[in-house]
Parts: C-alpha cells; sequence; structure tokens
C-alpha cells in the first residue's frame, strides 16, 4: 500500500472516540424533586466542564419570590449529610437532560433587582437523553475510563475513516473489505483494541487515540455490543477494578454513551476532579515473547476466575485497600496494605475453617494445664498486669493472627521471603510507634520495604486468580521478572 495513504490525517467522530460533553448546556423548563430553592418558571442552568479535570460546574440563575429557600438544606440521618436532588429540563435541542446529586452552593444578588439571584450548583451525574434517537433500538454501550499511561499493548485493530458509513470499524468484527482502496483514503488504521470473553459477557477494551486527552492521561474504554442497556454497575466495578490491578494504574471512571449505530440515544457524565495520574506499576511485565506478557491473554484467561471468587476473598476490597495504600504517605502506608492481604486471607480462611481451628479444644487445654494454672494464679496475684499475663496462658491453644497469615500464605502456595518477612515485621513497627525519618538511610529502608510488600500484595492476587507464571519485582534494581511462587526482594 502506498506510504502517503498511511500518513494521511484522520478526522474522528468525537462521540464516537470519546464521551461527548457540549461546551456548554443551558437548561431551561426546569423541575426538582424536592425543592426549587425559591426559583420561578423563568430560572435556567448553565452547565460546563473542565475538560482536564473533569469536574462539572454549574450556575442557576433566574428570579425568586423568596429568599428564604436558598437557605434550605434537608439533613438526612446522622452527621449533618445533606441530601442531593435530581433536577430536570431540556436544552436548545429538545434533549432532555437530568442533573444528579444537586446542591446549592453560594448566591449572590443586586441591590438593583434584589429578586434575581444567581447560585452555585454542585452536581454529581449528568445525563443526556437525545431526543433525535430517543425511538432507535441502541445497539452498543461505551463505558469511558482514564487513567495514567500504561505500556500493555492491545494487538487488534481499528480502521476509522469519515468517508465509510460506518466512521470507525473493529476490524475482524464488523463488515469491511479490506482489499478497497477506497477505504484507506482519507483515514487511518491502528492496535487499539482487543475482543474479552468472559461467561457469556462479552465486551471490547479499546484505548482512546492519543491527542484527545491531554497529555500524561490515557483513555480507556469498554465497547458492549450485547444486551447494551443491560450492563450490571457491579459487573462494570469489578471488570475495571481487575484492569486496574493489571495496568498497575486505577482507572477512574467517567461516564459512558449508548449509541443506536452511530447516533448518539444518551450519554452520561460523572462530575470528577483528576488533578494528576499516578506512575503506573503493572504487577506483570507486558512485552511481545511470552503469553503471559500479553495482556489479552492474562485478561481472558483470568477475568474469570477473578469474578468467580472475588466475593469469596473479598477482593475488590481488598484493591480499594491498595489503592488508598499507594496514595497515603509513607510511615502509614503498611497498615493499610495489610488490611487488604488481611481481607484475603479471612475469605480463605471462612472457606477453609479446619485450617483456623484452635491447637486443641478449650476444656481439654484447661484441663491439661490445670495443675500449673492454680499454681501461677498464686505467683501472678501481686504483679502488675497479672491477670493480663494470666489470661494470655488460658488463650494459648488459639490461633493467632500471624499464625492464621502463614497458614493463608502455604494454602496458596506462597513462600515467604526474607525480606518480606521484614517487610510485614515493617507494618507492625508503624502500626505500634511512629517512624523516625530524619535520617535518609531508614527513608530509603522503609521504601524498599515498602516495594517489597507491594509485591507480596501483587503475588497473592495473582496466586488467588490462579496465575503462576511471571510477575514483575519493582523491590530490586532492574525490576527483574520472577515466577509468583518466588519471594519478592533478595533471597
Amino acid at each position: 500500500m502506498d506510504k502517503d495513504i498511511l500518513i494521511t490525517p484522520c478526522y474522528h467522530v468525537p462521540h464516537l472516540e470519546w464521551e461527548f460533553f457540549p461546551s456548554e448546556l443551558t437548561i431551561s423548563n426546569l423541575s426538582f424533586e424536592n425543592t426549587n430553592w425559591g426559583f420561578n418558571n423563568d430560572a435556567t442552568i448553565k452547565v460546563s466542564r473542565n475538560p482536564f479535570t473533569f469536574k462539572i460546574y454549574a450556575e442557576i440563575s433566574g428570579s425568586v419570590s423568596t429568599h428564604e429557600g436558598l437557605d434550605h438544606a434537608p439533613y438526612v440521618g446522622v452527621a449533618n449529610i445533606v441530601e442531593g436532588q435530581c433536577v430536570w429540563g431540556r436544552d436548545s435541542s429538545e434533549n432532555t437532560i437530568e442533573l444528579q446529586g444537586c446542591f446549592l452552593g453560594s448566591f449572590k444578588t443586586s441591590s438593583l433587582n434584589i429578586q434575581h439571584v444567581e447560585a452555585e450548583v454542585t452536581i454529581e451525574h449528568l445525563e443526556i437523553h437525545y431526543a433525535e434517537g430517543a425511538t432507535e433500538m441502541a445497539t452498543s454501550r461505551l463505558e469511558w475510563f482514564v487513567c495514567g499511561e500504561f505500556s500493555a499493548h492491545l494487538w487488534h485493530r481499528t480502521l476509522r475513516n469519515l468517508k465509510l458509513q460506518n466512521k470507525k470499524i473493529r476490524i475482524g468484527l464488523d463488515p469491511v473489505d479490506e482489499d478497497d482502496i477506497a477505504n484507506w483514503i482519507g483515514g487511518s488504521s491502528s492496535k487499539d483494541f482487543t475482543p474479552v470473553h468472559c461467561n457469556g459477557v462479552d465486551f471490547l477494551l479499546a484505548k482512546v487515540p492519543k491527542g484527545i486527552l491531554r497529555e500524561g492521561t490515557t483513555g480507556v474504554c469498554f465497547e458492549f455490543r450485547q444486551d447494551p442497556e443491560g450492563v450490571g454497575k457491579d459487573l462494570l466495578n469489578s471488570i475495571s477494578g481487575f484492569l486496574s490491578f493489571l495496568l498497575g494504574n486505577e482507572l477512574v471512571y467517567i461516564g459512558n454513551s449508548i449509541l443506536a449505530g452511530q447516533k448518539l440515544k444518551s450519554a452520561n457524565f460523572k462530575s470528577r476532579n483528576i488533578e494528576m495520574m499516578g506512575h503506573a506499576m503493572p504487577p506483570i511485565h507486558y512485552n511481545t515473547e511470552y503469553e503471559w506478557g500479553d495482556l489479552s491473554k492474562v485478561l481472558n484467561r483470568h477475568l474469570p476466575v477473578f469474578l468467580q471468587v472475588k466475593d469469596q476473598y473479598c477482593l475488590e476490597d481488598a484493591l480499594s485497600r491498595y489503592w488508598i495504600a499507594r496514595q497515603t504517605p509513607l510511615g502509614a502506608n503498611l497498615p493499610v496494605l495489610s488490611s487488604a492481604l488481611e481481607i484475603m486471607a479471612a475469605g480463605y480462611l471462612r472457606k477453609n475453617k479446619e485450617a483456623i481451628s484452635d491447637y486443641l479444644p478449650e476444656k481439654e487445654y484447661l484441663c491439661l494445664i490445670a495443675e500449673e494454672l492454680e499454681s501461677l494464679v498464686l505467683k501472678f496475684e501481686d504483679i502488675d498486669g497479672g491477670k493480663i499475663m494470666l489470661n494470655k496462658i488460658k488463650g494459648a491453644f488459639r490461633k493467632g493472627i500471624n499464625e492464621k497469615m502463614t497458614l493463608f500464605f502455604a494454602g496458596i502456595n506462597i513462600v515467604i521471603g526474607t525480606e518480606e518477612k521484614e517487610a510485614l515485621q515493617l507494618r507492625n513497627k508503624m502500626t505500634h510507634s511512629v517512624r523516625d525519618y530524619s535520617e535518609d538511610k531508614r527513608v530509603y529502608q522503609d521504601l524498599k520495604l515498602t516495594r517489597v510488600y507491594e509485591m507480596l500484595f501483587h503475588r497473592v492476587l495473582l496466586a488467588v486468580i490462579g496465575y503462576t507464571d511471571y510477575y514483575k519485582d519493582y523491590s530490586i534494581g532492574g525490576c527483574p521478572s520472577k515466577r509468583v511462587n518466588k519471594p519478592a526482594g533478595k533471597k
């Protein structure tokens, strides 16, 4: 094929490549779920969004019959929690707009017209239902996320050409005659998606073309074509949570688009405030040489297992703690991260109750040490804390948390290395004391052990989903790949 054709600029259809938010929306004919805050029928709401942080801004303006409604804040339950409400309206094209989780903020008026009020409105979600596609059947649902840059490749090709009836064609899935040169003139082709098949739930994982989002930010799309309006929130959260782990960078949900062919039926936008994205730390070294280094194969092979065991091991809660720990300052991070491991361990031990059974039945144990206890009661009675010491002896028939964690690691075939043991001990020091970071040496040491602990979390989660190949050890210079059953850090 002629090289000039390959470098011909490609012009994207915005709403097919990324969630499409109008530059500004003016909403009129307002109706309110609970209170209209005192505004009359002439009120309008103007909505805009910061294209870099994805935060939605809104302002309501109009005349009020009384200013008392501006101070109305319905509280729910305890802790002075304010209840948001829904507001509905239409734009100039007769599209229906729904604003969810609306709160009235600061307002201003003028002595020249004291009845005219302009007020800030905080919005959590915004939905647009387009009049043009209202009666047409949905054919696809595009779920949009942003994250930092990642190294994994997607190998299936997308053809884009504004001259074709279908402006965006997934090669191998959508009909196209690849030998027809007319398909390529004025268009382009890129490797940017992969099909995912998971227990009857099929979707396409795709990267958003570069240049649409700010530098350092990557757009990710889940494209559902089967039952597009029936995709459940829980399933979406599970898939995005697992993919976040595989990419090493947390996916932030932005919203979705529902299409009828090439037309927008509806669009949903979530208000965010994203200042910067973190650095990716994927658990696997993605490469082109081995199957275990292919994101598409790892995702298709292990997502079904993740969905199957996620409730038993509380994997979504564990991953939530993991991301919080990644953002927590050194000195307080490992207690949070350790809770992620303990959550998974508790799930394993609930299913394997024999592993956490007591060393001996309580009655048998107390009968066995009855004579010694009688002697110890006399010896401890005048010692400060003697009763506490005695109770510990009485409870020695039970397995402690460290012993239970050891049983968990053994049960999933994870061998704990020397530096991993040091990292587990550091967690205890952070929990029960204040770390002094006035010396650089201690800072570096704790940073290294933090990486070791994070690698232990990677190893455990990979083992739980049945992954037995290689993980990437960030605690060692050069970040070598090791088998999951090999400890992190130096031997």
